[in-house]
């Protein structure tokens, strides 16, 4: 599979590359704020026309300030699009969902199959919660920028189902990949489901996942991972 990674030259965008050429795939190009011409890395979304031919995909890990470029150029050139950051605004998602009526775009504040099957569990237990009282905890490291995470935000939007105003408490400190927990409180007991991220590796790799489940999708449609762990 080719590939177009935009935000290649952060720290996730490396990881992806890395795990996509283990697994035998081929980062055709990339796009980020620093350039790299040689290296076909390019800032904005004006790729010479023998890259744009060989992308198969273009999987986004990069600041939600580009993503309505990224979106514009997904739907003119018809490429599939994966939406991996977070922190995107209203009219952002909005801009989103009138895309995948165009192409096909896969959307996910985690990649990882494990917080999809967190969000599963929740889904198809949600009635039995409304006797718990509930709340979430998420850490990650110092330089992350939004609050709560886009993933703790996942969480709040399935439990709002069955309880609103949940409590979210965020931390951000030190180099912590990342933590999700969510607390159950009765009388008598008390109940933990956690999902702890031990490497970025894991999100490069759950991207992948993801890419090689769109590459054999056709419809447009926003996808997301409870559509993976379907197949």
């Amino acid at each position: 599979m080719n590939i177009l990674i935009v935000g290649i030259n952060g720290r996730m965008g490396q990881m992806l590359k890395e795990v996509a050429i283990k697994n035998n795939h081929k980062i055709i190009a990339g796009i980020d704020i620093k350039k790299d011409v040689k290296n076909n890395i390019f800032n904005n979304f004006k790729l010479p026309k023998n890259i744009l031919e060989k992308i198969d995909i273009v999987i986004d890990f990069a600041l939600p300030s580009v993503l309505n470029e990224e979106i514009d150029f997904c739907v003119k050139n018809n490429k599939k699009l994966i939406i991996c950051s977070t922190g995107h605004t209203n009219e952002q998602i909005d801009n989103i969902e009138k895309a995948s009526k165009i192409i096909p775009i896969f959307k996910t504040t985690n990649t990882s199959v494990g917080i999809a099957l967190i969000l599963k569990i929740l889904n198809e237990n949600i009635n039995i919660l409304k006797d718990y009282q509930i709340e979430i905890v998420e850490k990650h490291h110092s330089q992350k920028k939004d609050s709560p995470s886009g993933t703790a935000k996942s969480i709040l939007n399935e439990l709002d189902k069955v309880q609103k105003n949940i409590p979210c408490h965020s931390m951000r400190a030190g180099s912590v990949t990342g933590e999700h927990e969510i607390l159950l409180f009765a009388n008598g007991e008390q109940i933990s489901i956690k999902h702890i991220a031990e490497s970025r590796e894991l999100f490069a790799t759950g991207a992948i996942k993801i890419a090689e489940f769109m590459k054999k999708i056709k419809e447009p449609k926003l996808y997301n991972m409870f559509d993976l762990l379907k197949q």
